[in-house]
């Protein structure tokens, strides 16, 4: 539990906050029913969480040895971790305040990732125009492909109205 990056789009102790909070009072998912696996940052959080959820929709115990039990060779130092962040949690009292940073830090990422997307697709259009204006045409027009792809990101269409 010593990594605690922090920054406009990653909060570590946020993530901790969470599962900490869980494995106190797995009771506590219902109040960050919205919050999913793809909002951690970290792998492990991703594969804890996963399995936390998945235990108390099954309607299961889900604490620091049974999540242990099922995602041990999946997370380095499982059980060491596991109990660490279940120590470091005083309560749940504060869960949806927790999650609700976890969820703005992975749109931010998103953000980043499309902006970045958005950049390689303007260099790329840019190299076939350049193509193009030295007599040579790169397949065709591609300014819609182009248009396509900047409206959407990993499949989900972004684009704004």
């Amino acid at each position: 539990m010593t990594e605690h990056h922090e920054d406009h789009a990653v909060s570590i102790r946020a993530e901790q906050a969470v599962i900490g909070a869980l494995l106190l009072d797995y009771d506590a998912l219902d109040r960050v029913d919205d919050l999913e696996a793809a909002h951690f940052y970290r792998h492990d959080h991703r594969v804890v969480f996963d399995e936390i959820r998945r235990q108390v929709v099954a309607g299961q115990r889900a604490d620091a040895m049974t999540v242990f039990a099922k995602v041990g060779d999946k997370v380095e130092d499982c059980l060491k971790y596991l109990a660490a962040l279940r120590h470091s949690a005083v309560s749940a009292v504060n869960i949806r305040h927790h999650a609700e940073i976890i969820a703005d830090k992975a749109g931010k990422r998103a953000l980043v990732a499309l902006g970045i997307e958005m950049q390689e697709l303007d260099v790329a259009a840019a190299g076939r125009r350049l193509h193009r204006s030295g007599g040579t045409q790169a397949g065709g027009d591609g300014a819609e492909e182009d248009r396509a792809r900047a409206r959407t990101h990993r499949g989900h269409d972004v684009r704004l109205r």
